[in-house]
């Protein structure tokens, strides 16, 4: 596996270190996004996934990262319908970031209005 440019992102999967740094980065990004119900969501589920995640996989990921916090919880919280392409996102299809699992906790979240 090289290495990957996807959004300014280096994606080095070649050894261990590359990968722990990596992988740090990503737990951040999903953890530091300033809206504190995205973090608990996307932190908890990339905490539990980022280690089987394959070079596709993160790329993926990156483009969820990448999305308007404002967007996203619209999309994951059913205050609107996410557009085709996040919807065959693996991370966030049906069975990974927006699955019931993650619908039930968000029911014990107090949900921001943003229309």
């Amino acid at each position: 596996m090289g290495t990957t440019t996807v959004q300014s992102l280096d994606i080095d999967l070649s050894n261990e270190e590359s990968k722990r740094r990596l992988f740090n980065r990503l737990l951040y990004r999903s953890k530091q996004r300033g809206f504190l119900e995205l973090d608990l969501v996307l932190g908890k589920w990339v905490e539990e996934h980022i280690h089987s995640l394959d070079e596709n996989g993160i790329k993926s990921l990156v483009s969820v990262l990448d999305q308007e916090n404002p967007d996203l919880w619209k999309w994951l919280s059913d205050q609107e319908k996410p557009p085709e392409a996040m919807n065959i996102n693996p991370p966030y299809s049906e069975d990974e970031i927006n699955d019931v699992e993650v619908k039930s906790s968000l029911s014990n979240i107090s949900v921001p209005d943003f229309s």
